[in-house]
């Protein structure tokens, strides 16, 4: 077996080496405790630098969720960490390459130093500024004539978009919470705007089943329908969904009315004229056509009895035009 023998010489690292390490790792972890014999040296390197390798990992799994700032300073952090673990297997070439690179792991340390603190402490305030604006930048159409949120808006994406926001993170949470209220103040609104028309989507519709025959089944489905609706726009959260829910309403309304007038008609139909001799025919169904109140009424302020009269005046014409 003499060929498969193998004999290493272990070279011990040099006085020299030895206190330029210590030294160095003084300043680099600000800590006094650090081991003088050779063994235990290399393994508080080893065990140093393996930690910082695992820490810049998961910072870097970080900049996955969501594009934070300074990413490359973490990355260069973790290349200069795998450099020098790159030379683990000889104890000499580990310490030499960790001194030889000390200066860029200094100005590296200090540089993370912000991002250190940023997902430490800033990280929450930041992701929820972050959410924020995802979501009103998908409706911010709805605050096109609010020049105060559209103001706070504007700050908010300029902190995000910093490439070093750590100073002004602190300014978030306020800014975060004008935005919320402006927000949650529009919801409000559109809110009362979905249940004023469930309420006129339902008088229109019992008005009409109140003149037609046999439209209880009828009626019944557009009031689970209605009431469904009205308590979902209780608990919406969005804009848009609340949006849909008008469209969704005046949408089947139409339908449940465009079935119960031909019920109404039916009923007509049935119902021979009072007075009306025998054998005489039914008359033909009439063409029903229905006409949208926010067809007929514009929004438009009034501030005159002319003012008055001419509103009143476009809606007869509307209505004559029609029929």
């Amino acid at each position: 077996e003499i060929d498969k023998a193998i004999v290493t010489r272990r070279i011990a690292p040099s006085e020299d080496l030895m206190r330029k390490s210590i030294n160095f790792l003084r300043d680099y972890l600000g800590a006094m405790d650090i081991p003088s014999d050779e063994d235990g040296l290399i393994r508080f390197v080893l065990d140093t630098f393996e930690e910082k390798q695992k820490h810049y990992n998961e910072l870097l799994e970080a900049y996955q969720q969501a594009k934070y700032p300074e990413r490359d300073v973490v990355e260069t952090a973790r290349s200069l960490v795998v450099d020098v673990m790159s030379q683990r297997k000889d104890n000499v070439a580990l310490l030499s390459r960790m001194v030889q690179k000390q200066d860029d792991l200094l100005d590296s340390m200090e540089d993370i130093e912000d991002i250190e603190l940023f997902f430490k402490s800033q990280r929450p305030t930041y992701d929820d500024a972050r959410r924020q604006m995802e979501k009103i930048s998908k409706e911010r159409d709805y605050f096109a004539t609010d020049a105060g949120a559209q103001e706070v808006f504007r700050q908010i994406s300029t902190i995000l978009a910093m490439p070093k926001p750590y100073d002004r993170i602190g300014e978030l949470p306020e800014l975060i919470g004008k935005a919320k209220a402006a927000y949650s103040s529009l919801l409000d609104i559109k809110r009362d705007e979905v249940l004023e028309n469930v309420r006129q989507c339902m008088q229109d519709v019992h008005q009409l089943a109140s003149e037609a025959r046999d439209a209880s089944a009828l009626l019944r489905q557009a009031d689970d329908f209605f009431v469904g609706k009205r308590e979902a726009a209780k608990g919406a959260s969005s804009l848009t969904e609340l949006d849909a829910m008008i469209s969704q309403l005046l949408s089947h309304k139409d339908n449940i009315c465009r079935r119960m007038e031909v019920l109404v008609t039916d009923s007509q139909l049935s119902q021979p004229e009072s007075g009306a001799p025998a054998g005489t025919p039914a008359p033909k169904p009439k063409k029903i056509t229905s006409v949208r109140r926010y067809d007929l009424c514009a929004v438009k302020r009034l501030q005159s009895k002319e003012d008055i009269d001419r509103y009143v005046e476009g809606i007869r014409e509307k209505l004559m035009k029609t029929l």
